[in-house]
């Protein structure tokens, strides 16, 4: 998928675009387009990749070496045996930590945030743009030296983070798309609400006063029986008086 003009997508080169094809967790609504998508940055795993680096050079060096020096008693072939096993061992943290990031996709549609994640399952989180409320953008000393950093979203009525895209390659750029896109939903969600609106509400509403109007010749008769009324309870009281 080619980007748009002017928008920028994260992503790795050597990462095949996830909207080029059909995608089980993810699809869009009529009239709904992807305007940004991104993963975590790769550098992210650096400490686990030299962690099994490490392990899997002194296991290797156990493997060859150990033999040389392991008591008489104990075979070569069982030295050698157990380095390769704990130097094969030691990938499995570097592995591991390629594998859930790779796996990590974070997109922003004309409509929702997606954040999909998961190696052995698949965990997809969803927000509506037009329940974001706040927008938390967070940098680390490293992060401000590097250009990357993190992007927490809460939506209306929560009181805690709903979505939190870490590790961003220039999170300023999402950020920025997604107020934008927000934004333009509430204008346009208010504009359909504007236009939905029946007309005759502001009708009736201005009408209404006037249903309640006499007419000249309703209001004379009612003038007439009220002095009629005056004038009786007058001759009663000046009746009762005189008796």
């Amino acid at each position: 998928m080619t980007p748009p003009p002017g928008r920028k997508y994260i992503t790795w080169a050597a990462v095949p675009d996830p909207m080029d094809e059909e995608q089980e967790w993810f699809s869009l609504s009529d009239g709904e387009t992807v305007v940004w998508w991104g993963q975590p940055r790769i550098w992210r795993i650096a400490p686990q990749v030299v962690t099994s680096v490490v392990g899997v050079a002194a296991f290797l060096a156990v493997a060859i070496v150990g033999p040389q020096y392991a008591p008489g008693t104990v075979p070569a072939a069982a030295v050698t045996g157990v380095g390769l096993a704990l130097a094969l061992a030691s990938l499995a943290p570097g592995v591991l930590a390629y594998l859930r990031t790779r796996n990590v996709y974070y997109v922003l549609t004309s409509r929702d945030v997606y954040r999909k994640r998961g190696v052995w399952s698949t965990n997809v989180a969803r927000v509506a743009v037009t329940d974001v409320q706040n927008t938390r953008l967070s940098k680390s000393v490293r992060g401000t030296l590097f250009g990357y950093g993190s992007v927490a979203i809460s939506t209306a009525g929560s009181g805690d983070v709903d979505l939190v895209f870490t590790d961003l390659d220039s999170p300023e750029t999402f950020r920025n798309e997604l107020q934008r896109v927000r934004s333009e939903a509430r204008t346009t969600g208010a504009a359909t609400g504007s236009a939905d609106r029946p007309a005759s509400s502001t009708t009736a509403q201005s009408e209404a006063p006037t249903s309640d109007r006499l007419d000249p010749d309703a209001l004379d008769r009612v003038i007439g029986d009220a002095r009629a009324l005056r004038e009786s309870a007058e001759r009663l009281e000046t009746e009762v008086s005189s008796g």
